[in-house]
């Protein structure tokens, strides 16, 4: 999956779908692995106004926050989950602007499903496919309601084999435990556990595949892409900026000379502005209770001509540390503003 090249249309990705099919069914979407938290902060810097969300990372690393996709939303952009996180995501943002879509959604949305771990599995690394090392038990559920459909064991007992398997820890579900445990029921007589055997083992798509598929099939048909009248207004936590941060810093390891507003700056604004600029940018770092990092400190000092403890030196380093943090904003509105200005200027063939 690729992480490198820039897509309007980014789809987080893992052991749901395989990559080929998702290719296939989505042309053109930058495909990236599960969501973590800041992912979708990440794909909207690099310029996605199309984020889907199929698969995502838990327990041992951090999930994708409500608050990024909120802002992702407030941002214009569209947001779909379908599947798994994605699923879970959209029946709890719906209301919101996110877009949600398949069955599992549903099922959410609507309180049919309640548990997170109906959909948590374990898989391989990257470099397996993220290969499947259990199954989802909203897959089980789906398979045994298709065996019955299909007459292959009665109501009752389907019932009973998924309280069995539900009991178990997600990491230990499969549908060899589920065969197993299936053996021990009294209810399934004569053939009927090897015709469970066959009908379980059948390849087939399960209902986390089938999900997905829709959503891609949905984002490709492009019938949500009309611009929204209404957007989620998000409020600027510490945490959410914190991370706004962190993810800026990853694409800005270092700000440009183009972009800075030093002394030598034909554009500079008068002194009392610089005064009002770094009095509010400490007080809203303050607010954030963010400090200048030892970079913001050196560049502060070399613009400024001063030793690093001079006080003006701090000052101008919370400037340049939220100058960081807010960059792609600042330079959206420069671009506009230039856009705006030559668009007066008189005309000439």
């Amino acid at each position: 999956m690729s992480e490198t090249r820039s897509s309007e249309t980014v789809v987080f990705l893992g052991p749901t779908l395989a990559a080929e099919r998702a290719s296939a069914a989505l042309e053109g979407a930058e495909l990236r692995p599960p969501a973590r938290a800041g992912d979708v902060l990440r794909a909207l810097r690099d310029g996605a106004r199309r984020i889907a969300i199929i698969d995502g990372y838990f327990d041992r690393v951090p999930s994708v926050w409500h608050k990024e996709i909120l802002f992702a939303l407030e941002r214009g952009a569209l947001v779909y989950g379908a599947s798994s996180m994605g699923a879970l995501r959209a029946a709890e943002l719906h209301s919101f602007g996110m877009i949600g879509v398949g069955r599992i959604f549903e099922m959410y949305r609507d309180g049919e499903l309640c548990d997170d771990d109906e959909v948590t599995i374990i898989h391989g690394p990257a470099d397996s496919g993220y290969r499947a090392l259990s199954e989802a038990m909203v897959n089980v559920r789906h398979r045994l309601a298709e065996a019955v459909a299909a007459s292959v064991l009665a109501a009752s007992a389907a019932a009973q084999i998924i309280g069995a398997v539900k009991a178990l820890p997600y990491r230990a579900r499969s549908y060899g435990r589920l065969l197993a445990l299936a053996a021990d029921s009294p209810q399934l007589e004569g053939d009927t556990l090897e015709r469970l055997r066959a009908f379980v083992e059948t390849p087939h798509d399960s209902l986390k595949t089938l999900d997905a598929l829709a959503l891609l099939e949905r984002m490709a048909a492009g019938e949500d892409d009309a611009p929204r009248s209404e957007r989620p207004r998000v409020e600027r936590t510490v945490f959410l900026e914190r991370l706004r941060l962190e993810v800026a810093r990853e694409a800005r390891p270092q700000a440009s000379a183009s972009s800075s507003d030093g002394d030598d700056d034909d554009d500079a604004p008068p002194a009392d502005e610089r005064a009002l600029l770094e009095l509010l940018a400490r007080q809203h770092a303050d607010l954030l209770a963010l400090r200048p990092d030892e970079h913001a400190l050196e560049q502060a000092a070399h613009e400024l001509g001063l030793p690093p403890e001079h006080p003006r030196v701090r000052e101008r380093s919370f400037v340049l540390h939220l100058r960081r943090l807010y960059g792609p904003e600042i330079d959206q509105r420069v671009r506009r503003t230039k856009t705006s200005t030559s668009s007066k200027l008189p005309s000439a063939k």
